[in-house]
């Protein structure tokens, strides 16, 4: 069966370094270094400067207290996923020579920024080779100023970025047919964030279909089931249990709410038309952009397609086990992943879009330059809520 094929137009290695270079120094001045950042941050920091310095992910010391360290057999440990603890020793294992043995949260916050600047070089440089470079540009510049891809990958170590450069090597891996890569792209997101177990599946299974090839699923699948079972040893070795919830496994019961007929429903429902973070007000462009670009399925190569089935299969699956609002006052972040899993697909519509009819160009500018006001405004300005009836600011470097 004949494919489509991309269109292999390559972007000169000269601007993407000028690109990354721009982006980290964008992204630098509006990180969160130290005051401010969020316990889901320090609960992925704080275990990767104790193995760097204590020689256990087991927390000895507790600099900084967070809601998500875990007892166990053991003393106390953090609830993230190895994947992200170990990004974050790496970061703190090159630092240590200038940071000394006081933890500090700016190595955490400078992976943050490098993984996500590379991120969207790599995108900018798989979009190019898959659409033509006008959609490398263009893309790149939408996921970075109307996505939460400045404001929240970038600001600190959430697994956001790290995921998003992941999703980058993987679509240039499969742009190349190195099945056995895309694999373990896929591996080191589960390794991250489990539930993106889900994504890898299907673009594993679907990639093997369109190729009607085993040694393709195998070659994806298997650095993947490899990753689930490593994960499931991890967490019975730390928390006592043979299973992907881990540290997660207390948060998973008290979310039943969400696996309810309503409670899904709302959650989805808040997932896209909330104004605190729903996808319509947030990045409304996306969905327009993918009404379009799912119209233009068959034009573009298969891996495109399965990706973007993956990012919307792990939102539908991610929606039943935890607020659509990931715990902050205003923006979104659990879209982050199949925003970019879908990118190709959602640029590729966007660009038919604004050769399209006024209403199709109209629909994406006025919610393109929404979505850029309100991601702009958060990278710059910060963000506040009320705890206890006070005033919690979030203080970005900018200031």
């Amino acid at each position: 069966m004949t494919q489509p094929r991309v269109v292999e137009e390559a972007i000169s290695g000269r601007s993407l370094a000028l690109a990354f270079i721009g982006l980290t120094a964008l992204f630098g001045l509006t990180a969160i270094w130290e005051s401010g950042v969020n316990v889901d941050a320090v609960a992925a920091a704080i275990p990767g400067w104790n193995l760097v310095h204590d020689g256990t992910i087991g927390l000895q010391r507790l600099p900084e207290p967070s809601p998500w360290f875990v007892e166990t057999a053991d003393g106390l440990v953090s609830n993230r996923p190895p994947g992200l603890w170990l990004a974050a020793s790496l970061a703190y294992l090159v630092a240590a020579p200038f940071t000394g043995s006081e933890y500090t949260n700016v190595p955490a916050t400078a992976l943050a920024v490098l993984a996500t600047a590379g991120a969207v070089v790599l995108l900018i440089k798989a979009l190019a080779e898959i659409l033509g470079r006008t959609a490398g540009w263009a893309g790149g510049t939408a996921l970075v100023l109307a996505t939460p891809t400045w404001t929240i990958s970038a600001a600190q170590l959430w697994p956001h970025g790290l995921n998003q450069l992941l999703i980058g090597l993987g679509l240039l891996a499969a742009i190349r047919e190195r099945w056995l890569r895309l694999g373990l792209c896929f591996a080191g997101l589960i390794l991250i964030r489990p539930p993106l177990a889900v994504a890898g599946m299907v673009v594993g299974l679907g990639v093997a279909w369109s190729h009607r090839s085993w040694r393709t699923v195998l070659a994806i699948g298997l650095p993947q089931i490899t990753a689930v079972f490593g994960l499931m040893l991890y967490n019975l070795s730390v928390f006592g249990s043979f299973g992907l919830a881990g540290g997660y496994a207390e948060l998973t019961e008290t979310s039943a709410q969400y696996r309810t007929v309503v409670g899904y429903l709302s959650n989805l429902a808040g997932t896209l038309v909330s104004p605190q973070s729903g996808l319509l007000i947030w990045a409304g462009w996306t969905l327009a952009a993918t009404y379009i670009g799912v119209r233009l399925r068959s034009t573009l190569p298969a891996f495109v397609r399965w990706f973007a089935l993956a990012g919307a299969a792990y939102l539908l699956v991610h929606t039943g086990f935890n607020r659509y609002w990931g715990g902050l006052p205003y923006n979104f972040r659990y879209a982050i992943e199949p925003i970019t899993l879908a990118l190709p697909l959602i640029v590729a519509g966007l660009l038919t879009a604004l050769r399209g009819t006024t209403v199709q160009r109209g629909a994406v500018l006025v919610t393109l330059g929404v979505s850029g006001l309100l991601q702009t405004s958060d990278a710059i300005f910060g963000e506040c809520q009320y705890v206890a009836g006070e005033p919690l600011c979030r203080v970005t470097g900018f200031w």
